[in-house]
């Protein structure tokens, strides 16, 4: 009998119109493991062809402290400032908290109408080594969703995988997310988490191979 085997695709990502919003958990962590979350951004901007008219990248970080935009999607027009701008954040410290604010600021501020270019795709990814989910949290996540953005989660499951997983399932897209074991290992990742990142990518494949078994 002949099988056949499909392998997807991992080339860049090559649409336009895409709005992108990362919520990334700036809570205590090393600094090398910090430097490998602004690896990790700046490794998805390059998968883009970032400039204003194609496709626009914004940041929020969210801690116990506090809870920020730290640019919004018209900031930089280009890759080279865009990575420049990633590289220049910093961690906010203290325990995992506000992610219920960065959602609402992902939603009312980020992606405001008078931000987002009519007709874009607005895509927002998470990327955290723990999440506190209840009802609020869960309800804004679907508010968003509701509207149109595609929510993908990258977990990082140093921890213990139940700190993170079980809440990501709740507020991504359905299936949209991965689990990466630790923060050294997001940049072998990354392709993984453009699967979902590239709007037309998720059903995409690239190669059929005939398997005589």
């Amino acid at each position: 009998m002949v099988r056949s085997v499909y392998v997807a695709a991992v080339a860049r990502c090559s649409q336009c119109n895409i709005e992108v919003a990362a919520l990334v958990d700036a809570s205590d962590i090393s600094s090398t493991d910090w430097q490998n979350v602004l690896n990790f951004l700046n490794s998805i901007a390059a998968n883009y062809n970032i400039n204003s008219n194609c496709v626009r990248m914004a940041v929020i970080l969210y801690s116990e402290r506090t809870t920020v935009v730290s640019f919004q999607l018209n900031r930089y027009g280009d890759i080279s400032s865009l990575q420049q701008g990633i590289r220049s954040l910093r961690v906010q410290g203290g325990v995992s908290a506000n992610f219920l604010t960065a959602l609402r600021q992902m939603r009312n501020q980020v992606f405001a109408s008078n931000i987002v270019r009519p007709g874009a795709s607005r895509l927002a990814f998470i990327v955290s080594d723990q999440l506190a989910c209840n009802s609020q949290v869960v309800a804004e996540a679907n508010n968003a969703k509701a509207t149109g953005i595609s929510i993908v989660g990258v977990a990082v499951t140093w921890r213990g995988s139940q700190l993170v997983t079980s809440c990501m399932r709740q507020v991504v897209t359905p299936n949209q997310y991965i689990e990466v074991p630790a923060y050294n290992q997001l940049g072998n990742n990354v392709n993984r988490a453009m699967q979902y990142l590239c709007p037309a990518r998720a059903s995409k494949f690239v190669a059929r191979v005939n398997d005589p078994y």
